[in-house]
């Protein structure tokens, strides 16, 4: 799973487990200070297995596929690949989202990208390359 940034802040939990208010008006953005993570889960049993953190923030849209390969020195190497958001502007994004069929400004669009990571046995994750 690719974790941007995003957080809901304490004095707005209630609204949310209340159904006050909606999940996506909770969220507020914290990408000026903070980083982007990949969390990758056991096929098995589905628990947390490497948290591996990326060189610079992400936006996507979808995740399109995952496979892996055995790397050289017997690690799994994991490609990922994701319709990754042109641009990284918050504030456009979110008013394009907000109403698909009133877009002002050029769309923000989706390209093809793929993510690799390699995943040791010891429980560590590292990013090798984005392309």
């Amino acid at each position: 799973f690719f974790l941007p940034p995003y957080y809901i802040p304490p004095g707005k939990v209630f609204s949310l487990i209340s159904g006050s208010s909606t999940l996506g008006d909770m969220l507020e953005w914290h990408g000026q200070d903070e980083k982007a993570y990949v969390q990758i889960v056991s096929r098995d049993d589905l628990k947390l297995k490497y948290r591996v953190q990326l060189p610079e923030m992400t936006s996507l849209y979808h995740t399109c596929d995952a496979y892996e390969e055995l790397g050289e020195d017997g690690s799994i190497i994991l490609r990922l690949r994701i319709a990754e958001h042109d641009s990284m502007d918050r504030e456009r994004l979110e008013e394009q989202f907000s109403d698909q069929y009133r877009v002002n400004d050029k769309r923000i669009n989706a390209n093809l990208m793929e993510y690799s990571f390699r995943l040791g046995e010891d429980g560590v994750g590292s990013f090798i390359n984005k392309r």
